[in-house]
C-alpha cells in the first residue's frame, strides 16, 4: 500500500493473489487493511480495466494477463483503489507493478551470477 506521506497516485497500492481463484484470498485481504480504513463496507472492480478489447474489436495482439482495479470501500467514506495483479504473473514483472502501486522506485536487484 502506499505510504500516507507519500503523494497519491492513480492507485493506493497492489494486492497479488497467490492462486488462479482471488475471492478464496479476498478475506485475508480485508481483514490485514482493518488497521488502515476499518472494517470494509462494499467491494467492488472495474471490469474494463481488464477487457482487452476495451479500445475495439482485437486493439491488443498481446497475450499480457489483464489487469484490473479494486475498491475497497469503508466507514466513514474512505475508499481505497488497488491494482489487482493476475497470479499467473511472473514475480519479477508483478514487484515491479507493486513498486509502482505504493508509489516507490523499483530498482533491479544485484546480479548474483558470477
Amino acid at each position: 500500500m502506499r505510504d500516507p506521506d507519500q503523494p497519491g497516485g492513480p492507485v493506493d497500492g497492489a494486492w497479488w493473489p497467490r492462486t488462479a481463484d482471488p475471492a478464496s484470498e479476498l478475506n485475508e485481504l480485508t481483514i490485514a487493511l482493518i488497521p488502515l480504513m476499518g472494517h470494509m463496507i462494499r467491494i467492488g472492480f472495474d471490469w474494463a480495466a481488464a477487457n482487452p478489447d476495451r479500445y475495439g474489436k482485437g486493439a491488443t495482439t498481446r497475450a499480457a494477463p489483464a489487469l484490473a482495479v479494486m475498491y475497497l470501500y469503508g466507514p466513514n467514506g474512505t475508499r481505497l483503489d488497488v491494482l489487482v495483479i493476475p497470479a499467473q504473473t511472473p514475480a519479477r514483472i508483478a514487484a515491479r507493478q507493486m513498486f509502482w502501486a505504493s508509489g516507490t522506485t523499483w530498482t533491479l536487484p544485484p546480479s548474483t551470477a558470477g
